[in-house]
């Protein structure tokens, strides 16, 4: 006769899952999926860079080494792809030194006379980086990553520190006075390929949004499609502008809007909006 081993047991002898533990475990599932819903549904802030500071700027130094990275061509296509621009003579070799390099800021009669970089890549790069990418506290002014250069967009939004010795974006915040926009009512900002003038348009206060707020959020402004949206944002910048510069746009017109941290809000920016002055065609007839 066999005999069963003395730890065997047959089948039937298997104990069912206890009904309690069965509802504990649906109870622990559904508590942890509305955590998760919970956590989605928090109004967060919208990932806009630039933080304020008012420490010291250090200097910008172009590299001195030889270049590493060429042009890819002297012949970039921009908004126009038939009619491509040649890069100018002046910017070739910071071009080479480093290839985030979009073009130069200024502004007459100011200390802002910087370069201005690109990195769609790799947001907010320059925030604190100088031109040879190493640690600086005043960074660079720089192209929204969100900005496309190739093809254009019609509004560039270029970014800067508020240095307190009115280096960098210092001296876009003194366009809170009226005086001072009667003095400065040009900034010049030169890309790759042309030189180029805008003539200040409105100059206001704002914020950061939250995501889930209705409302128009001058830094998610690239392009207007039609009429109705650039109706939105010229009304925008108009309404909140410190002052009237006497100066209008209408669609079809491309701008720059430089932004600066402010401290009037948590979230605070001050925006200055301006319209590039294009040369008059030539009337041949």
């Amino acid at each position: 006769m066999s005999k069963k081993g003395k730890f065997s047991k047959s089948s039937g002898d298997k104990k069912p899952v206890s009904k309690t533990v069965v509802v504990l475990s649906v109870i622990a599932a559904v508590l942890a999926l509305g955590l998760i819903v919970l956590i989605l549904m928090i109004p967060k802030e919208e990932p806009v860079p630039t933080v304020p500071t008012t420490e010291e700027p250090t200097t910008v130094a172009p590299t001195t080494e030889e270049p590493t990275t060429m042009p890819p061509t002297t012949e970039v296509p921009t908004t126009a792809p038939t009619e491509p621009l040649e890069m100018m003579e002046m910017y070739v070799e910071r071009f080479n030194q480093n290839p985030d390099f979009a073009g130069w800021i200024s502004i007459d009669g100011t200390k802002l006379d910087n370069p201005v970089m690109y990195s769609p890549d790799e947001a907010s790069k320059y925030l604190y980086a100088d031109f040879n990418g190493d640690y600086s506290a005043s960074g660079l002014p720089y192209i929204s990553d969100q900005n496309s250069m190739s093809p254009e967009d019609q509004n560039l939004i270029i970014y800067g520190h508020n240095i307190t010795d009115k280096t960098m974006f210092g001296a876009v915040m003194d366009y809170t006075s009226e005086d001072y926009f009667k003095k400065h009512p040009i900034i010049k900002f030169n890309t790759l390929y042309e030189e180029r003038e805008y003539e200040v348009l409105a100059c206001f206060y704002d914020k950061i949004y939250r995501i889930t707020e209705d409302v128009f959020k001058f830094y998610r402004f690239y392009n207007a499609e039609t009429q109705e949206e650039f109706d939105e944002a010229y009304n925008h910048w108009k309404e909140k502008s410190e002052y009237d510069t006497g100066v209008t746009a209408e669609f079809g017109d491309r701008f720059i809007t430089l932004v600066t941290c402010s401290y009037h809000d948590a979230t605070g920016r001050f925006v200055v909006v301006a319209r590039l002055i294009e040369d008059e065609p030539v009337d041949n007839g």
